[in-house]
């Protein structure tokens, strides 16, 4: 290649980088993904309102949801249902389920030492 050449493309490249990176970020979208998980440490005799919930956000719009009453995961989208397969939904509701479980275990276990009697009150 020749000298002259390579230099008009070098100088051409370095000229093409900043509009080639400021269209990139023009175009850029930033989403955010987000799970809530909610528990009641008594039942709640209200319409609605379920020992443990958990739902997932996309760009806070609700996308899945899961309570102890259905104990199923749903989506709460159009386009989740038409293009997740149901195995998709399965493994969130095994997972789910599993986070329910463990909620509930550290919260039992929590309840039992904040009513146990304190070490130096036997003393």
């Amino acid at each position: 290649m020749c000298p002259s050449l390579r230099a008009i493309l070098s100088a051409l490249f370095f000229k093409l980088i900043p509009v080639i990176l400021f269209i990139y970020l023009c175009f850029l979208e930033k989403h955010s993904l987000t799970y809530i998980y909610t528990a009641f440490s008594k039942s709640v005799d209200l319409p609605g309102l379920h020992e443990f919930t958990a739902m997932g956000l996309l760009d806070n719009r609700m996308i899945d949801y899961y309570d102890s009453e259905n104990q199923i995961k749903v989506p709460k989208q159009d386009w989740m249902e038409e293009h997740l397969e149901q195995e998709y939904w399965e493994k969130g509701t095994q997972s789910r389920k599993s986070k329910h479980q463990s909620e509930h275990f550290h919260r039992t276990t929590l309840h039992q030492q904040l009513h146990a009697p304190a070490l130096w009150e036997s003393l």
